[in-house]
């Protein structure tokens, strides 16, 4: 009934089940797939006609996406009954700063950065009772200590390595040398699809910092003035930034 539907051979699906089914899970659950997963970068590559046919049937678009020769693949719903996978609000917010931190490094720029590194950067961008509305937003304002201290900075690093992990998850970044490594060791890799988040970046500097040159004095602004609501509910992916 599928195939007549669809008016597809799905046989080369079928005869690749564990596979396949690796690539439908994966994606359903909100990751990226890109060439580092060799098996399924490929399947997807050479039967994207099927597949696009395939997902249309279950609702969803696949799209290809390519940036400086990076290609990745992702699902977006093609029906408002599809759930979009979500994430934290931090980790929403991780991913804009990580996308503008490697994009603000220059096409020599590396490819990856410390975590260590990373929260020193989140100390010296952001006042630090904003990082802790943007990483704990359930935290009601009358039981904040608003004085900074060892103790806040250690919640401050555990809730930025949820949100890392988050990221992780969906295949935005890599966590090395592994996702439980120790905070101090821990490298933040860059993954093709980490690109999603500037989109929506951009438009943000399109409408509120057209015809600024200094990219990091826009961003900067843009952070430093938004309105973080108290909020109870996490915050959506990048699709909804």
């Amino acid at each position: 009934m599928l195939e007549e539907y669809m008016n597809l051979d799905m046989q080369v699906l079928l005869e690749n089940d564990n596979l396949s089914r690796r690539i439908i899970h994966r994606l359903q659950a909100g990751q990226n797939i890109d060439a580092h997963l060799i098996a399924e970068y490929r399947f997807l590559e050479t039967h994207y006609d099927t597949w696009f046919s395939f997902f249309a049937f279950m609702g969803y678009r696949l799209q290809r996406a390519a940036q400086g020769g990076e290609a990745f693949y992702h699902l977006t719903p093609n029906s408002s009954r599809i759930k979009i996978a979500s994430q934290r609000r931090g980790a929403t917010f991780l991913g804009l700063f990580l996308a503008w931190h490697f994009m603000s490094s220059g096409i020599e720029g590396k490819d990856e950065v410390r975590a260590k590194e990373l929260i020193s950067r989140l100390e010296n961008s952001f006042e630090f009772n904003q990082l802790i509305r943007i990483f704990n937003p359930q935290q009601k304002r009358a039981a904040r200590n608003r004085q900074q201290s060892a103790k806040k900075m250690q919640q401050l690093t555990t809730w930025v390595l949820t949100c890392l992990r988050d990221l992780h998850r969906l295949r935005f970044i890599e966590l090395a040398p592994s996702v439980n490594a120790d905070f101090d060791a821990l490298h933040i890799l860059r993954l093709p699809a980490l690109v999603r988040f500037l989109e929506p970046a951009r438009r943000s500097l399109d409408l509120e910092y057209a015809g600024q040159e200094d990219l990091d004095a826009a961003i900067h602004s843009i952070w430093s003035s938004i309105d973080w609501e108290e909020e109870d509910n996490e915050e959506s992916g990048p699709e909804d930034t």
